[in-house]
């Protein structure tokens, strides 16, 4: 057999190992790329507001054409100051509606959303309305 056969078969074994290195690298920036492109066809909602001591959203429901062009309602019960609408991304006039822990009332409001925008694939809706 060659004498350096050894050295020959290690050497493959850490081109094979750079080479399965690699692939993991560049699908990882592939689907990180397509990640951040998302937003290019309609905003996920973030439901928010800006105050110091914010009430707790009880119950929230957007309802709107999504990225398909497609008439869609997400509804969620987040108990919490701010909630986005998590890989449900929407486009042009939504309906939102929500209840906070500090009132009994429902309360209502329409954004006009983007179908894209530099940086982000999300936009804040600030209810500064309730609870400030």
């Amino acid at each position: 057999m060659f004498p350096n056969a050894h050295v020959l078969r290690k050497s493959l074994h850490w081109f094979a190992v750079l080479v399965v290195v690699c692939v993991l690298v560049t699908g990882s920036v592939v689907t990180q790329s397509q990640v951040a492109q998302a937003g290019t066809n309609g905003q996920m909602v973030r439901l928010s507001n800006a105050c110091t001591n914010p009430a707790m959203l009880t119950w929230t429901r957007v309802s709107g054409y999504n990225q398909n062009g497609k008439y869609a309602t997400w509804q969620a019960w987040p108990n919490r100051s701010s909630v986005t609408t998590d890989g449900w991304y929407w486009v042009g006039r939504v309906k939102i509606e929500w209840r906070t822990n500090r009132d009994p009332w429902l309360h209502l409001t329409a954004y006009d959303v983007p179908k894209n925008q530099p940086g982000r694939d999300w936009i804040v809706v600030l209810l500064d309305k309730w609870g400030c």
